[in-house]
C-alpha cells in the first residue's frame, strides 16, 4: 500500500474504500460507515490522498465518519488504514470450506487495466453508484439464502492467493482448473491470477447450489464460474488440462498461520 500511496496517492485514497466495502459485502453483510488513519508529510500528496478517499466514498455510497492525521511522517513512508463498520442479516465467513464443495469465482470483466503501480483490474470507473452497488448487493443475497458456506475478496493476494487463503483457514485442500476460470481479454491468464481487483469473489459452496449462485451473479452482470473443488487433505493443486503442480502443502507450509476448522457443519451442509 505504501507503494501505491508513493506513486498514485489519488489511486490509493480510492482503493483504501474500495477494498475495505468489499470485505464487508463479502461477510454477506452492508457497509454504514468508515473512520481512518493517514499518515503524510507531504501536503500535495495527502491532498491527491483525500481527495481519492472522497470519490471512493461518493462512488460506493458509504461516509467516512471521521479519522485521524499524523502530517508529521516521511513523504516517502504515507500510510494509511481505514476501518469498517457494517451490518449482516446472515454472516458468509472464510473458514468454512467443507470437502466437495464447489469453489466459484465471480468478477467483472467489463473495466480496464488498473493502477499501474500495482498488477490491477479497474471495474469500477466508468460505473454509476447504482451499477456498483447492484453488483455488490448479490454477496448479502447469496448469504440470506444460505446458499454458500464460505467467501473471500480477491485483493493483494490475487487469485490464487485468496482462494489458499480459503482453504488454509478452513483446513482444507483443494483442486483448481485454470482453465474453468474467467479472465477479461486484455489480460494473460499469468497476469489474471495475481492481479488486485475491485470486483472479484471466490465463494464455497456445495454442488446443488452452483448452479443459483452463479445464474444471480450472472442476472447482475457478472461472470461466474466454477473453478475448483474442495477436497479433504492440506494440499492446493492448480490443473491445467492433463498437467497439475502443487501450490501449497499446509502441512509443510504456511500462507497466513491461521487454521480454524469448522465446529459445525455450513448450514447449507446439512444432510436434509
Amino acid at each position: 500500500m505504501t507503494k501505491l500511496l508513493q506513486n498514485e496517492p489519488y489511486a490509493g485514497g480510492k482503493a483504501s474504500v474500495m477494498v475495505t466495502v468489499n470485505d464487508i459485502y463479502s461477510m454477506g453483510g452492508r457497509p454504514l460507515a468508515l473512520v481512518n488513519v493517514l499518515a503524510s508529510g507531504d501536503e500535495a500528496q495527502r491532498s491527491k490522498i483525500i481527495d481519492g478517499i472522497k470519490k471512493g466514498c461518493e462512488k460506493l455510497n458509504v461516509p467516512m465518519v471521521g479519522g485521524h492525521l499524523h502530517p508529521d511522517a516521511a513523504p516517502d513512508s504515507p500510510s494509511l488504514s481505514v476501518a469498517i463498520l457494517g451490518h449482516a442479516k446472515k454472516l458468509l465467513r472464510s473458514h468454512l470450506a467443507g470437502p466437495g464443495d464447489d469453489l466459484i469465482f465471480a468478477a467483472d470483466l467489463s473495466g480496464q487495466v488498473g493502477c499501474s503501480s500495482v498488477t490491477s483490474w479497474d471495474a469500477n470507473s466508468g460505473k454509476t453508484t447504482e451499477e456498483l452497488l447492484f453488483r455488490l448487493e448479490t454477496l448479502p443475497l447469496i448469504a440470506e439464502r444460505e446458499w454458500a458456506c464460505a467467501c473471500k475478496d480477491v485483493s493483494n493476494a490475487g487469485l490464487l492467493g485468496t482462494l489458499s487463503i480459503m482453504m488454509e483457514n478452513s483446513g482444507q485442500g483443494a483442486l483448481i482448473h485454470l482453465d474453468a476460470i474467467p479472465c477479461p481479454a486484455p489480460l494473460k491468464l499469468s497476469q489474471w491470477l495475481v492481479s488486485f481487483q475491485s470486483f472479484g469473489f471466490v465463494l464455497s459452496a456445495r454442488p446443488e447450489f452452483s448452479t443459483r449462485i452463479i445464474d444471480l451473479f450472472n442476472k447482475r452482470g457478472i461472470d461466474a464460474a466454477v473453478v475448483g473443488k474442495v477436497l479433504d487433505g492440506h494440499t492446493v493443486t492448480v490443473a491445467s488440462g492433463p498437467e497439475s503442480l502443487k501450490l501449497f502443502d499446509f502441512e509443510k507450509e504456511k500462507i497466513t498461520g491461521i487454521t480454524c476448522p469448522a465446529k459445525s457443519r455450513c448450514p447449507n451442509q446439512n444432510e436434509n
